[in-house]
């Protein structure tokens, strides 16, 4: 298990499981398994997305990005075919696919689930969940490693490998 989250009433997790851990999987997909939050029992069949992989950006590994809806009954992820995903928990099927841009995609959603920032190749898209319409929040120096909004939504931070982080206007 690399990264985990909790539904909205706590009793579930959802879990990224990446074979082979956190490092050097290979080619192998990452899974989603709903667990038991008490027992950690797996409840159901795991999420096998295709095309759900980690890559090496230089030395450093990064993981294949989700986001668990605001509802708990459906999680986004974004895949190495430059799509993000909408995965139904319950059916274990995909249920909605949306075009975007190439790169290593670190992903965050805001807190109201209306709008994901996911990384691409140069800088940060943001993704309208319900429209699906795609507008471009800025440049870097390369992919972003990882994504926040701050609690209100109106904010997006990110983190890159150079070191550097960015402070983005959600708006």
């Amino acid at each position: 298990a690399v990264r985990m989250a909790f539904t909205k009433d706590g009793s579930q997790l959802v879990v990224l499981f990446a074979p082979g851990g956190a490092g050097g999987w290979g080619e192998s997909n990452a899974q989603i398994t709903i667990r038991d939050a008490d027992t950690l029992e797996p409840i159901g069949l795991s999420v096998e997305p295709k095309a759900f992989v980690g890559a090496y950006v230089g030395s450093y590994f990064e993981l294949p990005g989700f986001a668990l809806m605001p509802d708990g009954g459906s999680v986004v992820i974004a895949t190495e075919e430059d799509e993000l995903v909408w995965w139904n928990l319950r059916r274990r099927t995909p249920t909605r696919r949306l075009a975007i841009g190439p790169g290593q995609h670190a992903l965050a959603l805001s807190p109201d689930g209306g709008t994901i920032a996911v990384g691409a190749e140069q800088g940060i898209q943001l993704v309208d969940t319900r429209s699906g319409a795609v507008r471009t929040a800025g440049a870097l120096g390369g992919a972003p490693s990882w994504l926040l909004f701050s609690p209100d939504g109106g904010t997006v931070v990110s983190t890159s490998l150079d070191g550097t982080v960015g402070h983005w206007d959600a708006e």
